[in-house]
C-alpha cells in the first residue's frame, strides 16, 4: 500500500517518538496531520531542521484537553490512519494525573473515530501502549515476556492503593489500564477498520523534537543526559531488565504498519531490540568521552549486560519481540549506536 496522499494523524506529535514517527510518515511521501495542545507547539515542531522540507506535507489541529469527550471529533474527518501516541509520561503521578488521563484520552479518540471518521475512508489505528502493560510480578526470575502477558493492574485496585505506593506504579498501570479499554472498545463494537498495538521498551536514540532544556528532555533520554553530565553520582538500577529499542526502528516500524495493515491487524507487538541496562549507558559515555570521567559515574564496568549482542542474561527476566521481527524482518539498531546518537543530538542542541 502506498501513501496515495493518504493523511495520517499523528497524537503526540511534539513529543521524543511521536516527531520521529511523523517523519518518517513523511519521508514515505504520506500527508501528515499532528494534534498538538496549541499552534505554537506546532510551530515549534515545523521549524525543527529535520522539518523544514516538509511544509506542504505536514499540517496541524489543536486538542487542548485529549481526555475531554469529542476533543478528537475535529481531528480525526478526513484521515486514514491514526497513529496514537498522545499520553501522559511520567513517574510518581497519582490516579487523576496519569491513569484517567491515558484511559479518558483513548476513548475519547475511539469514540471520535467512530462517532466522526469516514468509514469509507478512515482504514487502521495504530496504538502505542508500552512493555509496563505486559510486566508483572508474579513471574520467575528468568520469565519472557511476550505479547500474551498482562500487568494485572485495575482500576479498582489503584483506588484502594496508598498514594506512596500508587506513584510507584501509575505510570505502568496507565498503559495497561488505557490499553485494556482499547481491546475493550473493540470488543464491543462494530468497527470497520483495522487495530495494532505496538508495545516498545524503554526508548533511546536522537531528539528531533524541540526541547528548550535539558531538565524537558523525555523520561527516558534524561538519565542519559544526567550519567553524561555527572547529575547522578551512582549508575541508576535497570528498569525491565534494561529492555531497549531505539526510537527510529519504532518509528520505521510504524510506517511499515501503515503501508502492510493487512499483516498487523489484530496484533500486539512488543518492541525490544534487547538490554542494554544503565551500566552500559555508563560504560559506552566512559569509552568515547574519556575527558569526561570525572563526571560519569563508573559503577560496576561491563556488570549485567552483553556487549555487542545486548542480550538478555539467561538469570534476569526477559522479553519476545520475535512477533513483529517475523512480520518486519527488522534489523534492530545496536544499543551502543542508539546510545552515541542520543548524546550526538545533545550536544547539537545543547551547549555539552
Amino acid at each position: 500500500m502506498t501513501a496515495n496522499n493518504e493523511i495520517v494523524l499523528v497524537t503526540g506529535i511534539n513529543g521524543y517518538i511521536g516527531a520521529h514517527v511523523a517523519l518518517s510518515l513523511l519521508q514515505a511521501g504520506y500527508q501528515v496531520r499532528g494534534a498538538v495542545r496549541s499552534a505554537a507547539k506546532g510551530e515549534r515542531l515545523r521549524q525543527q531542521p529535520h522539518f523544514k522540507g516538509y511544509a506542504d506535507q505536514l499540517t496541524f489541529v489543536e486538542v487542548t484537553d485529549i481526555s475531554k469527550p469529542g476533543a478528537y471529533d475535529d481531528a480525526v474527518k478526513g484521515v486514514a490512519v491514526i497513529v496514537h501516541l498522545a499520553s501522559p509520561i511520567f513517574m510518581g503521578g497519582d490516579y487523576e494525573s496519569v491513569v484517567a488521563p491515558a484511559k479518558n484520552g483513548t476513548l475519547s479518540l475511539l469514540n471520535s473515530i467512530l462517532d466522526h471518521s469516514s468509514p469509507t475512508h478512515f482504514r487502521q489505528l495504530v496504538y502505542f501502549s508500552s512493555i509496563a502493560a505486559l510486566v508483572r510480578r508474579d513471574v520467575a526470575g528468568n520469565h519472557m515476556f511476550t505479547e500474551k502477558d498482562w500487568n494485572p493492574s485495575t482500576e479498582e485496585g489503584l483506588r484502594d492503593m496508598e498514594p506512596g505506593e500508587l506513584g510507584k506504579i501509575s505510570y505502568f498501570a496507565s498503559k495497561a489500564i488505557a490499553e485494556r479499554a482499547v481491546w475493550d472498545f473493540l470488543g464491543n463494537h462494530q468497527t470497520t477498520w483495522t487495530t495494532c498495538i505496538l508495545n516498545p521498551a524503554v526508548v533511546y536514540g536522537p531528539i528531533i523534537h524541540p526541547v528548550p532544556s535539558p531538565e524537558e528532555l523525555n523520561m527516558t533520554t534524561k538519565p542519559v543526559w544526567d550519567l553524561l553530565t555527572g547529575n547522578v553520582k551512582q549508575v541508576p538500577e535497570a528498569l525491565a531488565a534494561g529492555a531497549y529499542v531505539d526510537v527510529r526502528d519504532i518509528a520505521s516500524i510504524v510506517t511499515y504498519a501503515v503501508e502492510h495493515p493487512s499483516e498487523v491487524a489484530g496484533g500486539r507487538f512488543p518492541l525490544v531490540a534487547g538490554s542494554g541496562p544503565p551500566q552500559a549507558i555508563a560504560d559506552i559515555l566512559r569509552d568515547v568521552l574519556p575527558e569526561r570521567h570525572h563526571l560519569i559515574p563508573e559503577g560496576q564496568k561491563g556488570k549485567g549486560y552483553k556487549p555487542g549482542t545486548w542480550g538478555f542474561g539467561s538469570d534476569t527476566v526477559s522479553f519476545s519481540s520475535k512477533l513483529i521481527e517475523n512480520v518486519t524482518k527488522i534489523d534492530w539498531i545496536p544499543f551502543d549506536r542508539s546510545i552515541k546518537d542520543t548524546v550526538k543530538s545533545f550536544q547539537d542542541v545543547f551547549d555539552v
